[in-house]
C-alpha cells in the first residue's frame, strides 16, 4: 500500500495545487476532523475524486452516498450504537452471514475484527469520507451531525442535486439479452430499428398513416445441392481435434472464465499471465515462502524466466512486495529503487524502471496464495484499481476452488486404501 499521505496523492494526480493543500492543512489544524473534509469544505476537489482516492488506498470498494438517511432501521440492531459511535461506523446492507459496513477509516484492521466478533459476521468494509459517515450516523441511529459537518452536507447534497447526480434524473438500467428479444432496446438512441418497428410517418391523408410495405422479393432459384461426403475420423485424430479446438476456445476466453475452468494452481497462474499480458507490457506472479517470496510466472519483452523463477526476497530486504506480504491490500503508485525492486525489474533485460505499478495480494483466510504485479497499461492510461480488484476476487475462488478439490480427493484416496 502507498506511504504517501492524502494530500500527496491528490497532488500527484493533478487533483489538487500546493496552495490548496497548505490551506486546507490550516483548516484542519484550526477545527480538527479529517484532512478531506477541510478539501471539500473549500472547494478544492470534487466529492467523487475524494471517495476514490480514499477507496483505493484503503483497498475496499467506495460506499453509496446517496439515501444515508433512509437506511432501513432494523439495520441498527445489528451494530450496537456505542460501536457505531466510537469506530464511526455504520450497517449498509446484510446478506447471508455477511455485513456491509461503511467506514470513515476502512483500513482500520483493528475496526474490522471489532465489528466481527460483536456482530458474528463477515464484514464487507466499504469507504466514505467523515461527513457521509456523519450523515449514516444520524439517519440511522439519531447521532446529531456537528454543525460544520451539517453545513457541509447541505451544500454537497445542494450541488448532488443541481447536478442531477441524485435521484430527479432516472436512467434505466440495460436490459439483459434474454428479455431485448428484438436487439433495439439497449441499442444506442442514433441505431436504426428493424423494419418491423421502425416509426409509422405520416402519410398523405393524415397522421399515423403507416407507409405501403414494399413488395417482397423476387423468389430466386434454390442452389444445387452439393453432396457431402463424411469422413470417419480415427479415434486419436478426434481426440487431438477436440484438444486443438480447446486451446483456441481457452485462447479467446474472458479472463474471468477461464479462472473458472482452472483446475489445478497452475492453471490458475497461466490463467492469471495470460490474461493481463492483454491489458498490460509486464506481469509478474510472485509466491509467499516462509522466508520472503520467489518467482512464479511472468510476461514481459524480454524477460529471462530462469532468472525470474531464480528470483527470491527475504523478508527482510525493503521492497514493494513487504508491506502486502505483511498485510497490506493493494499498492498503487511508483516503485522504490530498493536493491530489491533492482533486482526484481533485472529480470527484464533492458526494461526501463516503471513510472507507475500495481500490486495486489491473493488472500484467503487471511493466507497470501499468490502477489500479482503489472506495470505500463497497454489499453488504458492508467491502471485500472477497479479491474485489479475483480481479478482478485475471481482468481482467489480459483484457487479455493483447486484446494478444496485437491483435498476431496485426497480423502478419497485415503477412504479408497
Amino acid at each position: 500500500m502507498s506511504q504517501l499521505g492524502l494530500g500527496e496523492v491528490l497532488q500527484l494526480r493533478g487533483w489538487i495545487t500546493r496552495g490548496q493543500l497548505v490551506r486546507a492543512l490550516a483548516q484542519q489544524r484550526k477545527y480538527g476532523g479529517r484532512l478531506g473534509t477541510s478539501l471539500l469544505e473549500i472547494g478544492a476537489i470534487s466529492e467523487e475524486r475524494l471517495l476514490t482516492v480514499l477507496a483505493e488506498r484503503a483497498g475496499v470498494s467506495q460506499g453509496p452516498i446517496d439515501g444515508l438517511r433512509d437506511l432501513p432501521k432494523g439495520l441498527s440492531s445489528l451494530v450496537p450504537t456505542e460501536l457505531a459511535r466510537r469506530r464511526r461506523v455504520f450497517p449498509i446492507h446484510e446478506t447471508a452471514g455477511t455485513l456491509s459496513v461503511a467506514f470513515e477509516d476502512a483500513g482500520d484492521l483493528a475496526a474490522r475484527d471489532e465489528l466481527a466478533f460483536a456482530t458474528n459476521k463477515k464484514i464487507l468494509p466499504l469507504s466514505l469520507h467523515e461527513a457521509r459517515v456523519y450523515e449514516g450516523l444520524e439517519g440511522l441511529y439519531g447521532i446529531d451531525c456537528p454543525p460544520r459537518i451539517s453545513r457541509l452536507l447541505k451544500q454537497l447534497n445542494r450541488s448532488r442535486t443541481a447536478s442531477g447526480s441524485e435521484s430527479g434524473e432516472f436512467k434505466a438500467a440495460p436490459l439483459p439479452p434474454s428479455l431485448d428479444r428484438l436487439g433495439v432496446l439497449n441499442a444506442p438512441l442514433s441505431a436504426p430499428l428493424p423494419r418491423s418497428h421502425r416509426s409509422q410517418k405520416p402519410g398523405p391523408q393524415g397522421e399515423g398513416q403507416s407507409s405501403p410495405e414494399p413488395s417482397p422479393p423476387a423468389q430466386q432459384a434454390p442452389a444445387p445441392r452439393t453432396r457431402v461426403q463424411i469422413v470417419e475420423l480415427s479415434p486419436s485424430e478426434r481426440e487431438e481435434l477436440s484438444r486443438q479446438m480447446t486451446e483456441k476456445e481457452l485462447a479467446a476466453m474472458p479472463l474471468e472464465q477461464r479462472l473458472l475452468r482452472a483446475t489445478r494452481a497452475p492453471d490458475v497462474g497461466e490463467a492469471l499471465r495470460t490474461g493481463l499480458a492483454r491489458l498490460y507490457r509486464r506481469v509478474a506472479l510472485l509466491k509467499p515462502l516462509k522466508t520472503g517470496f520467489k518467482g512464479w510466472m511472468a510476461h514481459g519483452a524480454g524477460l529471462n524466466a530462469k532468472e525470474f523463477s531464480d528470483l527470491q526476497i527475504g523478508p527482510e530486504e525493503p521492497s514493494a512486495f513487504l508491506n502486502l506480504i505483511l498485510g497490506g491490500s493493494l499498492h498503487i503508485g511508483p516503485m522504490a529503487r530498493h536493491e530489491a525492486n533492482r533486482r526484481f525489474l533485472s529480470c527484464w533485460r533492458g526494461a526501463a524502471w516503471p513510472e507507475s505499478c500495481g500490486i495486489i495480494p491473493l488472500t484467503s483466510h487471511r493466507q497470501t496464495l499468490c502477489l500479482v504485479y503489472v506495470d505500463t497499461p497497454l489499453r488504458t492510461p492508467e491502471i485500472e484499481v477497479a479491474q485489479l480488484r475483480k481479478m482478485a476476487v475471481h482468481a482467489v475462488k480459483a484457487f479455493e476452488n483447486c484446494i478444496l478439490r485437491n483435498r476431496l480427493q485426497s480423502e478419497k484416496a485415503r477412504n479408497s486404501v
